[in-house]
This record gives structure tokens, sequence and C-alpha cells, in this order.
């Protein structure tokens, strides 16, 4: 497998806004081994656009692969197909209508070479001014998780090795959530977010977007996959237990010192008693040095 990384888009009817996402991804710093385009049953002239595209920038037949669905699949199959015929060691998933930073090739590939498993960064909204960060640290990462979707999944990459040997693969069943989802099983399959501080990529604002036309159905998959992590998380807490707990270690660390004698022993003890994988491994042991010494101010993470 070749060692660089190749670039993955899912496109439904995306001829408005796929040529300016192109030329972000062929004006990188540091160039893709190649690009794959998945289309799922576009209705208008998307694939034309990409041809048009590629013959006007002159580039290689090998640049771009252009997989047509043959039915609509929907976008986490189409996601899948990408992942399954990328032919190097990592993949960048782009989003049909955003546009990427010059140096996000570059960034992420550094981020890799330090043993990464899964990239993200920060990412803004020109339309809006909305500058979206998260915490460099995995484990407020991991634990930000179980209160929404703090990763903006325009912005991921990830180790195609990893992927496949653990059969990480975007879930069909949670489509319109199913970035929420795969990022949850990341963290709970033993692996961490690198986190590049820096805005990477530039999120496009239109009424086309699927927050927008499916925005009532993604709310109730998103809460589904939510509590499913927060279970999975913390099994020996109820559900509401786990909330609580995960907004006063984020957002309000000088309530640390006020929880029960009960609850914090109840805490401690169902974390010494799971057996799991090193990514909630790391999680627990910020939430055992948070409840062992709680601070007395308030911390405001990001």
């Amino acid at each position: 497998m070749d060692s660089g990384i190749s670039g993955i888009i899912s496109c439904y009817n995306s001829e408005a806004f796929i040529a300016n996402t192109l030329d972000s991804i062929f004006n990188q710093t540091t160039a893709l081994s190649s690009l794959i385009i998945v289309d799922d049953c576009s209705s208008d002239a998307t694939i034309d656009a990409v041809h048009r595209y590629v013959t006007a920038r002159g580039l290689d037949a090998g640049a771009v692969s252009v997989l047509p669905n043959r039915i609509n699949l929907g976008i986490s199959m189409s996601y899948n197909l990408g992942i399954m015929a990328c032919r190097t060691r990592y993949a960048m998933l782009f989003s049909h209508d955003d546009i990427s930073h010059p140096d996000r090739v570059k960034s992420t590939l550094n981020a890799f070479a330090e043993g990464a498993a899964i990239v993200c960064s920060y990412m803004d909204v020109p339309a809006s001014g909305q500058k979206i960060t998260l915490p460099e640290m995995p484990s407020l990462v991991a634990l930000g998780l179980a209160l929404g979707n703090v990763i903006p999944a325009p912005t991921v990459s990830l180790d195609v090795d990893i992927a496949r040997q653990n059969k990480l693969y975007f879930n069909p069943q949670n489509d319109y959530a199913e970035d929420y989802d795969l990022w949850c099983q990341y963290i709970l399959r033993g692996y961490s977010f690198h986190v590049v501080p820096e805005f990477l990529v530039a999120y496009t604002l239109h009424d086309q977007q699927a927050s927008v036309t499916r925005q009532a159905h993604q709310k109730l998959v998103a809460e589904r996959v939510r509590l499913q992590y927060l279970r999975s998380l913390f099994p020996f807490l109820q559900p509401e237990q786990s909330e609580v707990l995960v907004r006063i270690l984020l957002y309000e660390k000088h309530m640390l010192g006020h929880i029960s004698k009960s609850f914090n022993e109840a805490i401690l003890n169902g974390m010494e008693k799971q057996s799991v994988a090193p990514g909630v491994q790391s999680v627990y042991g910020y939430v055992r040095q948070m409840l062992t010494s709680p601070v007395s101010a308030p911390v405001t993470v990001q």
C-alpha cells in the first residue's frame, strides 16, 4: 500500500459546488496521491462537471477516479466504498461543498507522522463568522462526544489500515449522524483523535444540506448515538448521571468538590472494575484525576 494520502468525496447533486471544492483540493501545498469521487446517483450534471474540471486542469488520468453508484446508497455507503477503493495508507474525507486550506494535506500528514490513527482540525464558517475549535487533549475530545458531535466532519482524515483492520466504517443505519457514530466507535475501540489546532476547512452554508433538509431526523439519530456512547463509556452509571458528570468535568469544574462522597466512590469503583480499550482508559485516567484532586475554580474548555 502506498504511504501517501488519497482524498475521498461523496457527491450528490454537487454540480453547483464541486468546482470550488476541487480548486481547493488541487491547490494544496502538498499534493494528494489521488482523489476518489463517489457519485451517489446525482440527478444533475455532477459527473460531467468533474470531467470538465479534470480536462480543463490537464490532470493525469490516474489523479481522479469517479465511481458512480448504480443505485442511491446514501452517504455512509458512498464514503465506505471510497475507503475500500483507497490504495494509500491514509484517506482525507472531503465534503463536496467545502473549501480546504492550502496546508490541509501537509498539516494532516505531519499528524499521521506522529502516529495518529484519526485526525481532525478546527473549522470556520465564513458565512456566519463562526469559529469551531476543540481541545487538543484527547480525553477532553472523548468526553465532549458524550454531549454531542464536537468533531467537524469535513476536517477528518483517517489511517486506512486501522479502519480496515478494525472494521471502522460508517454505519448506514445512522445516516445523517453517521460521522458522529463513527467517531464514538473510534474512541470505544481504543483510538484517540489527533487535533490539528488550525482552521483547515471553511464550511459552506446552503439550504440543500442534510442539516437543513433532514434536521429533525438528524437530531433523533444523533441523540440515539449519544446515549449509546454514554452507556458504553460509563456502563456503571445511569445516562443522566453520566451526562451530569461530563458537564461538570468539561464546563463546571468548580462543582467537583461538591459531588457527594457516595457518587464519587461509585464512579471510581465503577471505572476500576471495567476492562476497557486504551482510548477509554485515558478518559478514565482524566476522570480519576479530577475526582481525586478537584479544582476550586471553574475552567472553561472550548
